[in-house]
């Protein structure tokens, strides 16, 4: 409980809105009108050609050219989600800092949870990069972009 009027609550996995069923030693109380997740963290995993030093393992590059306090910042990675039909229209774009062991998390509005679209992702020194098919987007499992069966690659190492 965060005050009188306001409560905090975890949504499970899967789950983007529906009913707040409270419970107390006394009652039982269902909220009237649905929650609706704002966003979701959406983690992927891909290595970057330039920066890799093997062992899954990237140089730090952001940090060493003190662009980042982060110790372990590589890049900034950008994504955007792309819709499944042709034009694959670009539907969301956003940033997120890549990690040295090749993870880096987006926080997704929550609208774009469980649908499947295309993952296009591109570093200042890489040319995009698209996921061969269309991948489902949710919070529960990362995005593995570092096998070749997922992506088109040209910089993103996976090929």
């Amino acid at each position: 409980m965060v005050s009188a009027t306001q409560i905090k609550a975890a949504v499970p996995p899967l789950c983007a809105t529906g009913k707040i069923n409270v419970v107390t030693a006394c009652n039982s109380v269902l909220s009237v009108n649905n929650f609706i997740v704002n966003t979701f963290n959406l983690t992927i995993k891909l290595f970057l050609e330039g920066m890799y030093t093997g062992a899954g393992q990237m140089l730090p590059a952001l940090y060493q050219q003190a662009l980042s306090t982060d110790t372990a910042a590589t890049d900034t990675v950008f994504l955007k989600l792309h819709l499944p039909v042709t034009p694959f229209t670009s539907s969301y774009s956003g940033s997120a800092v890549l990690k040295k062991t090749g993870f880096c998390t987006f926080a997704i509005p929550g609208g774009f949870y469980n649908s499947s679209y295309f993952i296009e992702v591109k570093s200042r020194n890489t040319l995009e990069t698209w996921s061969k098919v269309p991948m489902q987007i949710n919070q529960l499992v990362p995005l593995d972009l570092t096998h070749e069966r997922f992506i088109y690659s040209w910089g993103i190492l996976g090929w």
